[in-house]
């Protein structure tokens, strides 16, 4: 997944962050925004960009160039304040053939993910990826945005 290169620099400078700064912070290799930046990393992991929209106090949709996504001036360290921000709840874990069921679903646990505007109406939630998925399209700690329709 590509991350919008004008909103990760903005945001470094909003928040007067360096690129080796906001990595370290994120958890990740000290050069890895760096990598962004220059077009070396052009498809980042999912948990990745997430790390980084918590540290760059944005969601991701915002951090993906998406119009509809927001900053969070209030969107900081690991258990922000997110509900009153419209943000997303975590409510299940998944996986390849399994699906913890609404009796075993997780309570207080909030995503660094808004609802989508092209929703509003819908229940949306988030399901985050445990152990390895057939197609590989998804990691084990990935959140994956899903949309009652």
């Amino acid at each position: 997944m590509a991350i919008d290169i004008d909103r990760l620099n903005e945001r470094l400078a909003t928040l007067g962050k360096s690129a080796m700064g906001a990595s370290i912070e994120a958890g990740l290799k000290k050069d890895a925004v760096r990598n962004i930046q220059r077009g070396k990393s052009r498809q980042a992991r999912t948990d990745t960009i997430i790390r980084l929209a918590n540290v760059l106090q944005c969601d991701v949709a915002y951090l993906m160039g998406d119009d509809g996504g927001r900053i969070s001036p209030e969107l900081s360290g690991a258990r922000p304040d997110l509900p009153r921000m419209g943000w997303l709840e975590v409510l299940f874990e998944i996986g390849a053939g399994y699906r913890v069921d609404a009796r075993q679903q997780i309570v207080g646990e909030y995503g660094p993910v808004a609802e989508s505007e092209k929703y509003r109406g819908r229940k949306q939630w988030l399901e985050r990826v445990i152990g390895n998925a057939a197609t590989k399209q998804f990691q084990p700690g990935d959140l994956v945005h899903v949309v009652d329709l």
